[in-house]
């Protein structure tokens, strides 16, 4: 029998024992076919939640991306990467969980589907772009592009982003997802992160929730999407732009609501921001309240200054760390 021996010095806790569907196994005389079946995804993903909550010590924990069973669509990407199940989608491509082989790590892939050369073009400018910031900073993402192989013209870029966040701030905004300590650190990082690329002339000129990656074990947000970035270290009109959505993500994070921002007069947009920032009245927040009104101003000239942002000691916030 054509059976698959397992040496027990080559599995690692981060690996997986039995890759394939059907796995043979001979051990002496005795024969074995062991075959993964199928299950509720839903109670699987209750039970692996319910588990790594049972498990409060520093030691490991199931990654949250792991799958029940391998699948017969898994692939490998740069001859190190397994990618796996896809958590997002988007107007240009989606975010897939993937693993690290080389260590088990947990990673996140967003794949994107370049049908032009305009579109392919965008994709290599945020490279660009990713890799000017990171210089002598420690590196999020890798990135490579399969070339068109055929007469349509179609490039399948991947980005790769470590380490794996399968939320968006998006998905925090609901009251019930996290404790208003958990959301003041996260609004910080995300003014760390606006400042720390302001700082390098980096303008993102597209700041929103889904633009901006989560996570509260352990606490982290990333800002992500670099596709409409610029370059203009004096460009005030895109310091502002980034001033205000910024502050449109933060406002929805800690009021815990989420609104559909569309032309309105001044009156009624003024409105809705009292309104917002009134519904929350917990004292720890109303520092940041302070901040947010500030970075809400409708007149761009009396908009918060990156100058006020940085007097402010931010960073003494419990819980809040550098980028």
């Amino acid at each position: 029998m054509g059976g698959t021996t397992l040496d027990p010095a080559q599995i690692q806790i981060s690996s997986r024992a039995l890759g394939e569907m059907v796995t043979e196994i001979e051990l002496g005389d005795l024969q074995y076919s062991l075959e993964f079946t199928d299950i509720d995804q839903d109670i699987y993903r209750a039970q692996l939640q319910t588990l790594r909550a049972s498990l409060d010590y520093e030691g490991f924990k199931p990654p949250e991306t792991i799958d029940p069973t391998p699948s017969e669509t898994d692939y490998i990407i740069m001859g190190k990467y397994i990618v796996r199940t896809s958590f997002a989608k988007g107007a240009f491509g989606f975010v897939c969980a993937a693993i690290d082989q080389r260590d088990g790590t947990p990673v996140a892939v967003k794949k994107i589907i370049a049908t032009t050369s305009r579109s392919h073009g965008k994709v290599i400018q945020e490279v660009k772009t990713l890799r000017k910031l990171m210089q002598n900073s420690r590196p999020l993402v890798d990135y490579f592009s399969i070339d068109s192989k055929d007469d349509q013209g179609v490039h399948e870029c991947f980005f790769i982003c470590k380490p794996l966040f399968s939320k968006s701030l998006y998905a925090f905004i609901p009251p019930s997802t996290a404790s208003m300590s958990t959301r003041l650190v996260l609004f910080t990082q995300m003014l760390q992160g606006l400042i720390w690329l302001h700082d390098r002339g980096c303008m993102h000129r597209d700041i929103k929730p889904q633009n901006i990656l989560a996570s509260i074990d352990p606490i982290q947000a990333v800002i992500i999407d670099f596709g409409c970035a610029t370059w203009q270290e004096t460009s005030y009109e895109h310091w502002v732009a980034d001033v205000w959505s910024m502050g449109i993500s933060a406002l929805e994070l800690l009021s815990t609501q989420k609104h559909t921002w569309t032309m309105m007069s001044e009156d009624i947009y003024n409105q809705v921001v009292r309104r917002m920032l009134a519904s929350c009245r917990d004292e720890e927040a109303m520092w940041a309240f302070e901040i947010i009104s500030g970075m809400l101003e409708m007149d761009s000239k009396k908009r918060i200054d990156k100058r006020v942002l940085e007097g402010r000691d931010i960073t003494s916030y419990s819980g809040a760390s550098k980028l």
